[in-house]
């Protein structure tokens, strides 16, 4: 692993404070599909069930706004931890003018969670040609803390068949409630992510906050997360096995990146800021030293093979070369690979792939130039080689010893000449 959660006590760098004010979004925001189910008005009533947490179907009045006769008109719930109070507590109720036809929608927020919607301030466009609009709620007595939701219609385009599974779920399970239908009704993503650039001259990446449970604050012990990537990232992983860690119960974070201890700070309750302090004096756990030893290894390759890493290894050098899919470089990367086994043929190549379909790596493996090892990783394989991120390389000396961590396949070549003068050395 390229972190370790630990307890910080002291440190011997200054603190440097990194604003999180960088456009960045969770690995989750494009793949989360998560329905806004519209309901049409049959009287002047919000009906409640135990979706929002209520055990029966509760019907509450509520004030609406003067619409025109010709317009049809909704609701939808938004869940929002700082609606902590009110009828709809845990919710905000969002009226739809023009829910069910062709024209621009309108969105009424009740801000306030009075159900009062004439008393909010201005009302929200959503254009008809189905674009997105982003709607932030703010807490009444604290306008520091709060949540954006990005709003925006269904794209429907190969996935009719789920679409129509939801809007059949929303039509059998909603007997109390008119629903409008998923075509009516709109796509709720979390803009919950902050994050932003730290650069000490000697290292650079990208850190973040991501607020797990949309409530507008970024630090809530063992619930929220902290998040790493490579620098200049703006898709940030809140995948716990890719970079992103829990915020501790107790104490600050300790983590690795490089090489170098660094202790987190998440003091900002909002998330606008982190602190970083580097410690100079630590030692790094998450890395192999050149000299360091790998396990003995075990691989399940492309053809339900063993690839044993102590027997391959006994006495030639060997890359470990470890994607995940969707993986842009194959076809340079290929092309170095051929290059070097022709140039070094006692080196020993052997590509794993971390997730993704088994059958990407069966192709692979019976292109005709494909003359390396080709297999499989898992979660417990990598936290053993120590993988902090994808693509990532290790250069083994014989028996298993390292020569290079973290090596790219374009640093591969220097390290390799380094290799053969060390055997020129010891067999003149």
């Amino acid at each position: 692993m390229s972190f370790l959660i630990a307890v910080i006590s002291l440190y011997s760098s200054a603190q440097q404070p990194v604003m999180l004010n960088a456009e960045v979004v969770s690995s989750q925001f494009d793949k989360f599909l998560t329905p806004l189910p519209v309901f049409k008005f049959t009287s002047a009533h919000i009906t409640l069930n135990n979706l929002q947490g209520n055990k029966k179907m509760e019907k509450l009045p509520v004030i609406l706004p003067e619409f025109p006769q010709e317009t049809d008109t909704g609701y939808f719930f938004l869940y929002s931890g700082i609606n902590e109070n009110g009828p709809t507590k845990g919710y905000i109720t969002v009226v739809v003018s023009n829910c069910c036809n062709n024209k621009d929608a309108y969105l009424y927020v009740d801000l306030n969670a009075n159900l009062n919607f004439t008393d909010d301030g201005s009302l929200i466009r959503m254009p008809k040609d189905r674009g997105y609009v982003d709607l932030s709620l703010t807490e009444a007595d604290n306008p520091a803390r709060n949540v954006t939701y990005r709003l925006s219609r269904f794209n429907f385009f190969g996935k009719d068949t789920y679409f129509s599974m939801l809007d059949e779920f929303y039509r059998t399970e909603e007997k109390g409630r008119a629903f409008a239908g998923i075509r009516n009704s709109f796509r709720e993503q979390r803009l919950n992510c902050k994050g932003g650039d730290y650069n000490s001259g000697t290292d650079s990446f990208t850190v973040g906050l991501f607020d797990a449970n949309n409530n507008g604050l970024y630090n809530d012990k063992g619930i929220d997360r902290f998040l790493v990537a490579d620098y200049k990232s703006r898709v940030l992983a809140v995948e716990l096995e890719k970079g992103a860690y829990l915020i501790p119960e107790k104490g600050d974070l300790q983590v690795e990146r490089n090489g170098n201890v660094y202790g987190i700070k998440t003091n900002d309750v909002y998330g606008n800021s982190i602190v970083i302090l580097k410690d100079s004096n630590a030692i790094a756990q998450s890395v192999f030293t050149e000299g360091q030893r790998l396990p003995p290894l075990k691989f399940n390759s492309w053809n339900n093979k063993k690839i044993r890493l102590r027997r391959i290894s006994r006495k030639h050098p060997v890359y470990i070369h470890v994607v995940q899919f969707p993986y842009d470089n194959f076809q340079q990367d290929t092309a170095i690979f051929s290059k070097l086994l022709k140039k070094h043929p006692d080196l020993r190549i052997i590509w794993l792939q971390y997730g993704g379909k088994a059958n990407n790596v069966n192709i692979i493996a019976q292109l005709p130039n494909v003359t390396w090892y080709m297999g499989h990783t898992n979660l417990k394989l990598n936290r053993k080689m120590r993988v902090n991120k994808y693509p990532f390389g290790i250069l083994l000396r014989p028996k298993r010893k390292v020569l290079a961590f973290n090596c790219n396949t374009t640093e591969l070549n220097n390290f390799l000449h380094k290799l053969s003068l060390e055997k020129a050395i010891i067999n003149p």
